[in-house]
């Protein structure tokens, strides 16, 4: 029962939050309070300065103010030391121990004062017990069991004290100090109720914040980690690379942004799957991140791509070593669970700020030394340079021009002959497209086709060549053909290659004499379309020829698949073939495999007498190169056919 009574008294530790509360609230009120009393104390005692001694009046409200103004720090908001959970719960503690202490002091005070003074002052000594119990009671309503401390110490002790004397004045006032203290009793279950509920309600509200702002936390990390690898994805990447330039702008200070592509990595795919595909990437991230540790932000952009931020680079020759080292790591074989994987990468750096002052040039710059490692030294890092940068300012000057040009006007083709040496006769003429502006001058086909097809102007420069080569061939001999190179880009689009073939019978030329030449390269772009493309050549009677062969992927499996009917040797070949013995067996190789497969075989590039002699010992009678001819306007070509196969010249040639 005792220890039932006792549990009204109790602070709950398992209640930080609402003690927090409770403490919070009473530790700014007590100061005001002790001081309010102290000054009420101070009154009665100049009310009983004549009757009582001072030595016991005085000392109360100067303990009180002491109390008031040690109590005062804690009040303060920039002076109130931060306490932890226990020392709260002592604080409490204390103020439920001192409250009837303090209650019993007043009373017994109060008594001594009002048994010293006449009705007058003992009804003003009232009055103060009721006010002192009131204001400390609402002074300690945060902390429910102080102010039921401080009511039940108080309160019953006056009402029996004032009931005792047997006089009806006091007994009103008994009994009115009754109610009072009544209703603040309820008042503070009431209070107590209402701050635990609020106390909860706001622990919920927090704990859902919380909740919220770790989802939050958890959604913004999915939304810039790559699901797979779980580096920065390119959301994230690109994000940090603009906070990067923003701060090392303010100084000028470099950094060096990196582009890392797997080298035979869709081949890795293509054999043990896409789940290997991706035990790979999880594999390459684990070595980059091991190797380049914490100074270097790795993300994966996509596919077989990462970007590297290096945020402390070194001078370009430290960079190349590291970035050597980084390419020869991903040489090591990768061990999966469905086999050894061997891949290699590339990496094309820019240095900020001189490739570039915000992303998109600093990231086109290191794309471009990307593709340019790619394509002249694929397993070698290149830092992006002055001279890359005048190769695009020079292809950004072609595309302007080729743009602003009147291609119409501009175009024009010429042709090189083909030759049998066995009949010594002109079978065809390869059309090469040529173009000179009066602003870029002549322009290689070289750089004029490639910033053609990048600027999507391919198609209407393709069908000026075609019109142009058409014209031009319209007066040779029948048995002459003529070989015109398609790009990758038309051999993608089947609406494009309808419209040449529309082209062709329209001139009213033969498609017997048109001989559409396309290389290794351009068909691995997109294999299965351009095969379509290739059948439907075929079947409108159209020959097709595999130009350069031998400089690209050389798959015997992909000739095998592709309608052709002839081989073109490139002339990288041709050129050194009296001196490198090499080089003789590899166009030994091929005119076996054109004999085998019976396909023609056209040699390019031929510009001596020991060269067509050796050719001609493998069997190799149709030549194209600077022996016969160098390529030739359409007049000079249509008279160079008309002399090479009239019958009397060929007659002649073949008596001698």
């Amino acid at each position: 029962m005792f220890s039932r009574f006792l549990s009204h008294f109790h602070i709950n530790p398992n209640e930080p939050e609402l003690n927090r509360a409770r403490y919070d609230a009473i530790k700014t009120q007590l100061p005001l309070n002790y001081f309010l009393v102290s000054l009420a104390s101070l009154g009665m005692c100049i009310a009983y300065h004549d009757l009582i001694p001072a030595y016991l009046l005085y000392p109360v409200p100067a303990v009180l103010f002491a109390v008031s103004l040690a109590r005062l720090p804690q009040a303060l908001p920039n002076r109130a030391v931060a306490l932890n959970d226990a020392q709260v719960i002592k604080r409490l503690k204390m103020s439920v121990m001192i409250s009837p202490i303090f209650a019993l002091f007043i009373f017994c005070w109060n008594v001594m004062l009002f048994e010293n003074g006449d009705a007058a002052l003992r009804g003003l000594v009232v009055f103060f017990a009721g006010v002192t119990v009131i204001g400390g009671a609402m002074t300690l309503l945060a902390v429910p069991q102080a102010a039921k401390a401080m009511l039940l110490t108080t309160m019953p002790t006056t009402i029996i004290y004032l009931l005792f004397k047997f006089d009806p004045i006091y007994a009103i006032s008994a009994l009115n100090l009754f109610f009072v203290a009544s209703v603040l009793h309820i008042a503070v279950l009431s209070n107590a109720k209402s701050q635990s509920d609020i106390v909860s309600h706001q622990k919920a509200l927090l704990g859902q914040s919380q909740r919220m702002a770790q989802l939050n936390a958890e959604t913004l990390r999915l939304a810039n980690t790559d699901p797979l690898t779980k580096l920065p994805n390119r959301r994230s990447f690109f994000q940090t690379l603009d906070d990067t330039i923003e701060d090392y702008s303010e100084d000028d200070s470099e950094f060096v942004l990196a582009l890392l592509d797997l080298d035979g990595f869709k081949p890795v795919n293509d054999v043990f799957g896409h789940a290997a595909g991706d035990h790979l990437l999880v594999s390459t991230a684990k070595r980059l991140t091991h190797r380049l540790g914490t100074n270097v932000i790795v993300g994966r952009l996509g596919g077989d791509e990462f970007g590297l931020l290096f945020l402390d680079p070194l001078d370009d020759l430290s960079m190349m070593k590291i970035c050597e080292d980084v390419c020869t790591m991903l040489r090591d074989p990768f061990r999966l669970e469905e086999g050894i994987a061997n891949i290699g990468g590339t990496i094309g750096l820019a240095r900020f700020p001189h490739a570039g002052r915000n992303r998109s040039v600093l990231l086109d710059r290191a794309d471009y030394a990307l593709c340019y490692a790619k394509q002249h030294t694929k397993g070698i890092p290149v830092f992006f340079s002055e001279d890359h940068e005048n190769t695009i300012r020079d292809a950004a000057a072609l595309e302007k021009g080729l743009t602003e040009a009147n291609l119409a006007d501009e175009l024009y083709v010429e042709f090189q002959p083909i030759v049998d040496t066995r009949e010594n006769r002109v079978k065809g003429f390869e059309a090469l497209a040529r173009w000179y502006n009066p602003i870029l001058g002549q322009v290689p086909p070289s750089d004029f086709i490639i910033s053609a097809e990048q600027s999507g102007s391919i198609r209407s420069l393709t069908n000026i060549l075609m019109d142009r080569a058409l014209e031009g061939m319209k007066n040779w001999p029948n048995d002459v053909y003529m070989a015109f190179n398609l790009s990758a880009v038309l051999l993608s689009s089947p609406s494009s290659m309808e419209h040449l073939v529309k082209k062709v019978h329209k001139a009213g030329i033969s498609p017997k004499r048109i001989v559409f030449e396309i290389t290794e390269s351009m068909i691995m772009q997109d294999f299965d379309r351009v095969i379509e493309s290739l059948h439907y050549i075929r079947s409108e009677g159209f020959a097709l020829a595999l130009d350069d062969f031998g400089t690209g992927y050389s798959s015997l499996s992909y000739v095998q698949k592709m309608p052709i009917n002839r081989l073109k040797i490139d002339r990288a070949f041709i050129k050194d073939m009296a001196r490198n013995k090499a080089d003789l067996n590899i166009v030994r190789t091929i005119a076996a495999l054109c004999k085998n497969l019976d396909l023609d075989c056209v040699v390019e590039g031929v510009e001596t007498e020991r060269q067509l002699q050796l050719v001609d010992k493998l069997d190799l009678h149709f030549i194209q190169g600077y022996y016969f001819s160098k390529p030739l306007s359409p007049t000079a070509a249509q008279a160079f056919a008309e002399v090479m196969n009239e019958p009397t010249a060929n007659s002649s040639a073949n008596a001698s």
